[in-house]
């Protein structure tokens, strides 16, 4: 042999097809392998007779010489996904025994399948997202249905990493992939699903994005086209339910908050919130604490100072609930019936004026029931004496 093809390649114009017709530029390359100048007669032809504009060349090429050759093959109307094959053929004119032959494969494949918008879907407990694709030309027959995939990713909160990646129509985009939906064409331009994802972004562990392509399927299962990558997240948008029941009580040092269980499957935690005035607003100015229990203890709260709280829940998404009925409470020290703090002879004769005369009461009353029978009366004057003056028990229920 004395040449060869180094190359056949499309130079210029889609290897496309959409409505209309278009155009591709194939250009060849030859070398003269051999140590003479030899002219090669080369002819082009193709399997489906498309029009091409010259089917014979005449090459002349000096020894170790290489040439190239350009020609247009005009595609026409057909369906997305029809496969041509050109051939190019060249002989020797020195000695006709002498070929060598090259082809390119020409494919109709200008269908477009793209993700236009992946959104959170509103008012949801979370784990679902909307997907809309768009699809063209959309009433080309050749596409019978779309495949929506998921890319498998560990459940682990990352930032996204990737940017646009473009890749061939025939593979897979890179990462692993399962299939989450299958939806038949209807020869639309735009379509939606809705489709569950592994995990929710949430407020306290940050981003999830879940990564998504469509596929654009035919009846040929070997055709297919797929879109680029997308990426999008999911939030769980709905509070949980309020607290019930929150009642304050009155306990030695301490005001015992307690209210009832909610059925919440996402339920994380519950604040409390305390202030001064009652119907005030819960807000981080007035938050006192945190618990997973209901109950809640607060022995920070001024003695004999009336207080109010709320109670909300949070879901592991951030999502709080609103409040709770409001409780009222007063903290108070069992026997410091004057409320400043000590057990001292000032809070016996705050009781002896309270009993006989006319003095204020303890607030609250329980704050002055020094041995805990449920009263107020001589009898706790009695045991704040012992207590003080005799050795007697401390107050304290």
């Amino acid at each position: 042999m004395n040449f060869t093809f180094r190359e056949v390649v499309v130079t210029s114009g889609p290897d496309t097809s959409e409505a209309a017709r278009t155009h591709v530029v194939v250009q060849f390359y030859i070398e003269n392998t051999g140590d003479v100048l030899d002219i090669y007669d080369v002819d082009v032809s193709d399997s489906l007779g498309w029009n091409i504009d010259l089917l014979h060349y005449e090459v002349t090429l000096d020894t170790g010489e290489v040439d190239s050759v350009s020609f247009t093959v005009s595609v026409p109307n057909v369906p997305v996904g029809t496969t041509n094959r050109v051939f190019v053929t060249a002989t020797s004119q020195a000695d006709p025994s002498i070929l060598d032959s090259a082809s390119l494969t020409v494919t109709c494949d200008a269908y477009t399948v793209q993700i236009a918008e992946i959104s959170d879907v509103g008012n949801d407990q979370g784990k679902q997202v909307r997907i809309d694709w768009s699809s063209f030309p959309g009433s080309d027959p050749l596409v019978t249905h779309f495949t929506l995939f998921r890319r498998i990713d560990s459940l682990l909160f990352a930032p996204l990493s990737f940017g646009p990646m473009i890749f061939s129509a025939k593979d897979y985009p890179p990462g692993n992939w399962e299939m989450v939906g299958m939806y038949p064409a209807y020869g639309e331009t735009l379509y939606s699903a809705t489709i569950p994802t592994l995990k929710d972004s949430t407020i306290a562990e940050g981003m999830y994005w879940s990564v998504f392509f469509t596929r654009a399927g035919t009846d040929d299962p070997l055709v297919f086209f797929d879109s680029p990558v997308d990426s999008g997240y999911s939030l769980d948008n709905l509070s949980p339910s309020p607290p019930a029941g929150l009642l304050a009580s009155h306990e030695p040092a301490v005001t015992k908050l307690t209210w009832g269980a909610i059925p919440d499957v996402d339920f994380d935690y519950f604040t409390v919130y305390r202030d001064t005035s009652s119907g005030f607003t819960p807000d981080p100015s007035n938050r006192l604490g945190f618990t997973t229990d209901t109950s809640f203890v607060d022995s920070t709260a001024e003695l004999g100072k009336t207080l109010y709280y709320l109670v909300c829940a949070t879901d592991f998404s951030g999502n709080e609930s609103d409040p709770s009925n409001e409780a009222m409470g007063v903290r108070y020290v069992t026997g410091d019936a004057s409320g400043d703090g000590t057990i001292d002879v000032g809070d016996v004769v705050f009781v002896v004026n309270y009993l006989y005369r006319d003095g204020d009461p303890p607030y609250p009353v329980e704050a002055g029931d020094a041995n805990c029978d449920g009263i107020v009366n001589v009898g706790d004057v009695i045991y704040l004496v012992n207590y003080l003056y005799r050795g007697g028990d401390p107050p304290g229920c």
